[in-house]
């Protein structure tokens, strides 16, 4: 769910969502904050919702700037949000945070100027949140202190529907932990769903890793039926507001959407954000209201079913009893013993390129223990294979 203002009866529509859902808020970060509340009071388990933040001011570093002002320029960014009322009151509830909001299209990526400027600003975005922002005690300009979760991750990209994204991006996605966020509406034209819709627009983030043969993290930051810019589910060129035909045109897209590795693989961060529940008239045509919200819901509640749970390493697969080497691929995480704090590098970061370790442990959920000594170290089975 999207959430650009709050919405009549939003807490029902949000408990409606099924399991390992999303819900994001446009520069409202209270919002997610009493979203984790009603959803944990209602018994339902934190590690079941998604919660995402965009603000709305943030924008990318001039295309002249220098790496040392890109990171200055994106420090400058985050602190934009990043104030007392942030730290103290809502820090501990998001558990992603946003960047500049659709700043590239295919076109960037063929102009060899362009692309440096967007790569650039994506990589000092990553870095800066990393190491200044994410798991940090942070203090703001208004006087504020709170923790930044290390769960905490920034998101990439939001990118616009039907515009390529370029093989860097999903390096710098698995290096930095970043999931990329694709905004993956679906093309409909009077009811009739596009034929090329999941190449071209609503899978063409798929497609792209297929390509790649990369294995990043996805985040929908928009989704759901559309025709064009302004042309939403209601338009009379798209569903034509028919509820049933919307139910429809969501089951249709889940249906691949599950079909995919990234699915498979528990890679997708909540079912989508769709767009939009606000009141912004330029959206009125995506608007969804709460019996709009949780008839999407009840409609592809089956289809969305996610092991979230990481593959595990059995003891078949690393010869039973045996002290066996792990080659960890690009990106791999590497947390201490309460599964949730990162272990930092001489770099300051909690990444590694390539590393063969042994393993000492193998949990019935999927970690691996990495050392046996007084710092107990922790892999994902997920993020490892077998040394050859």
């Amino acid at each position: 769910m999207h959430f650009q203002t709050r919405i009549q009866d939003w807490p029902r529509a949000v408990l409606s969502l099924p399991d390992q859902a999303i819900v994001k808020s446009v520069s409202d970060a209270s919002l997610l904050r009493e979203v984790v509340q009603v959803w944990t009071k209602a018994g339902r388990e934190r590690s079941q919702i998604t919660t995402c933040y965009r603000h709305y001011d943030v924008s990318t570093p001039p295309a002249t700037a220098s790496w040392a002002e890109a990171r200055d320029w994106w420090r400058a960014m985050f602190f934009r949000f990043v104030d007392r009322t942030y730290l103290e009151q809502c820090a501990e509830f998001i558990d992603l945070v946003q960047g500049a909001n659709e700043h590239t299209a295919s076109s960037t990526w063929t102009d060899k100027a362009d692309k440096a400027r967007a790569l650039m600003s994506e990589r000092a975005a990553a870095d800066v949140w990393n190491s200044e922002f994410r798991g940090q005690l942070v203090h703001s300009n208004d006087g504020g202190e709170g923790l930044i979760p290390a769960s905490c991750r920034l998101t990439l990209l939001s990118g616009p529907v039907s515009n390529d994204i370029p093989r860097e991006i999903l390096e710098l996605s698995i290096l930095e932990d970043a999931p990329i966020d694709y905004h993956a509406y679906s093309r409909w034209t009077r009811g009739v769903r596009y034929v090329n819709d999941w190449q071209d627009d609503s899978g063409r983030w798929a497609i792209t890793e297929e390509t790649y043969g990369l294995k990043p993290d996805w985040v929908f930051g928009e989704c759901g039926p559309y025709g064009g810019v302004t042309e939403g589910w209601r338009h009379p060129t798209v569903l034509g507001g028919d509820l049933a035909l919307l139910r429809q045109a969501m089951r249709a897209w889940y249906t691949d959407v599950i079909a995919t590795p990234a699915f498979k693989d528990g890679r997708i961060c909540g079912q989508g954000a769709w767009f939009t529940s606000g009141i912004d008239p330029t959206w009125s045509y995506y608007q969804l209201f709460t019996p709009d919200l949780i008839a999407v819901s009840d409609a592809i509640r089956d289809l969305w079913k996610m092991e979230k749970t990481m593959r595990v390493l059995t003891w078949e697969e690393i010869n039973a009893g045996d002290k066996v080497k792990a080659a960890i691929d690009s990106g791999c995480l590497v947390y201490l013993d309460d599964k949730v704090t990162l272990w930092n590098y001489t770099d300051g970061h909690p990444r590694v390129s390539t590393w063969i370790m042994d393993v000492f442990e193998i949990t019935a959920d999927g970690w691996l223990r990495v050392s046996d000594g007084a710092t107990r170290l922790w892999v994902r089975g997920l993020d490892v294979k077998k040394a050859s």
